[in-house]
Parts: C-alpha cells; structure tokens; sequence
C-alpha cells in the first residue's frame, strides 16, 4: 500500500528527534549489561512515525551502519520518500542541501561522501533509485554527478523526479546529463508510467508555476491527468 501524502515539514517532532539521537548515542560500558532497542528496531520507529524530515538523519547510515540497519535505513527512507507530494520533491532537494548548513556531527558520513560511494547505493536493490535520487541532491557537484549517470541507467519511473529536478542544476554539465536522459526516456522499454503523475506535477510546478495534477481513471481503466492552476 502506498504511504498517505503529506506537508513536509523543515524539522522532525520532538518525539522522533529522540528516537534519533538514541539511533546515534554512543553505547558505554553499562549499555551491555542492559537491553536496549537494536538500531535496525530504532529506524522502524522512525520509520512509522512517517515523517520525510528525519530522513538527512537516516542517510548516514547508508555509509556507516551495519548491514542490518543499512537495510533498515534504506527501507525507511523510501518509505518516507514515498510520503512526498509531487510538488514537495523540489522543496526536498533544497531541504537536503540544507542539512550541511544546519550542521550536525552525526551527518558527516554523508556529506562528506565521495563519488566513488554512488556505487554503493547503485546496489540497493529496489530501494537504489531513490537512495541515487538523494544523492543527486548531494552538495558535492561530482556527487550528483555521479548519482545521474547511475539513475540514467534505469527506466522504472522512479528516477524521473530526480531528473526533471537536476534539469535545472545550477553546474551546466550536470544539467546537460540530466537533460540528455530525460530525452531518451521512452526509447527503450520503459515501465515508468506509473511515476508518470510526478513527472508532469513537477514539470508543470518548475515552468508553469501549476501547484495541482489531479489523476484519475477513465472508464477504460486508463489513467488520465487533469491540470489545475
């Protein structure tokens, strides 16, 4: 089932902010003669508390954590990934950037990434393209570099957002690498309709200023979009 839309908001609730600080808290001697929640049960909680902005707090895992709470983040942040409304993704990539400026010793893993670890969320399995679509926010130009030319090798839909958004990359190669895969979708096989509604709310929402696409079903079972200004 896929996960309600909702407003983002810029910061997590007090209530999952605690549970992040207890995924990062270092353990000490007492810690082992206690029970404590594993990481993996910690990023669940975040998890179903089903809030995007505790996602910049996730993704150092992605680098640093074990392979239990690797896959557990992973889950976690396309879970919440898939909470965003179509327009949201442009606020996101803003807001992931944002992370460094609002800066935190617990997410240096992941800005301080290097083009070569792009590799490593390419192997994600079927939660890679979104984990790519993150990293194609990266601060680091080589970074989102990087990312785009891994979420140019896929056609599944999912990378269609991450695509339009660097479309307008303020560094012009990257922008021509987006563009350039974003005009060869739909040569090959492509079962990348289903994101098809992200794709035109966004492109509506960056050049036309459109805040509303409104998908529907015609008697035939097809899907139709309806825009509204």
């Amino acid at each position: 089932m896929t996960p309600a839309k909702i407003q983002m908001k810029n910061r997590p609730s007090e209530s999952t902010e605690k549970l992040i600080e207890s995924l990062y808290a270092k353990k000490g001697l007492w810690d082992r003669f206690v029970q404590l929640d594993p990481q993996d049960e910690i990023i669940r909680r975040i998890a179903d508390a089903g809030e995007p902005a505790a996602i910049p707090d996730l993704l150092p895992i992605l680098i640093i954590g074990d392979r239990r709470s690797i896959l557990a983040s992973a889950k976690a942040i396309h879970h919440l990934l898939q909470m965003l409304k179509p327009t949201d993704f442009v606020r996101f990539d803003e807001f992931v950037r944002q992370g460094y400026a609002d800066w935190n010793a617990r997410r240096e893993p992941w800005y301080s990434m290097k083009p070569k670890d792009v590799g490593h969320l390419a192997s994600m399995e079927e939660t890679s393209v979104w984990l790519l679509g993150i990293a194609s926010c990266h601060t680091n130009g080589h970074v989102r570099e990087a990312a785009v030319r891994e979420l140019g090798k896929t056609e599944a839909g999912a990378e269609l957002p991450f695509l339009l958004i660097r479309a307008n990359d303020w560094v012009p190669e990257i922008r021509s690498l987006a563009r350039h895969f974003l005009l060869n979708r739909g040569k090959g096989k492509s079962g990348g309709f289903r994101y098809m509604y992200y794709y035109i709310a966004l492109f509506s929402w960056l050049f036309f200023g459109t805040s509303k696409i409104v998908a529907s079903e015609n008697d035939d079972g097809a899907t139709a979009f309806s825009v509204h200004v």
